[in-house]
């Protein structure tokens, strides 16, 4: 008897969002991690995707998270000081144009009076505080990977 009354509350208990008319309905979601996560994270117990540090959910195709892998501010700062004349951290950013410039920029300074390595060097100045604070995104508009 008493078996069959605690069978009775437990099929009541879970009837009991049935038949209280709630619309929200639960469905087993398989979470796989080399797809739904682009191999860049891990699911959790409820089926949901999480992310590896450096890994974000940025231009995700429909379905997928954890998609992008995010540039390092480390890397670009410590390219930026030792590279810095030439673009360093810029060209590992992807911002092509910037890097491109300054080359040229310095390219141009040591083939004629140098004036122009000045303009390079303040550049590397900036860059140099930006990157330190975080301040600037990659090529494709992404924020980078903080310290």
């Amino acid at each position: 008897m008493k078996l069959l009354l605690l069978l009775v509350l437990l099929g009541a208990l879970a009837l009991a969002p049935l038949v209280a008319g709630s619309n929200v309905t639960t469905t087993s979601v398989q979470c796989d991690s080399a797809t739904q996560c682009a191999g860049n994270g891990f699911c959790d117990p409820g089926g949901q995707c999480v992310c590896f540090e450096g890994a974000i959910d940025f231009e995700c195709p429909a379905g997928v998270r954890c998609c992008y892998k995010q540039k390092k501010v480390l890397v670009a700062f410590l390219l930026e000081f030792f590279l810095g004349l030439g673009g360093g951290g810029d060209w590992y950013l992807g911002r092509f144009v910037h890097a491109g410039c300054r080359l040229g920029i310095t390219l141009l300074g040591l083939c004629t009076s140098g004036a122009t390595i000045a303009v390079s060097w303040t550049w590397a100045v900036v860059n140099l505080f930006l990157f330190g604070l975080n301040a600037v995104v990659d090529g494709n508009g992404a924020p980078l990977l903080n310290w």
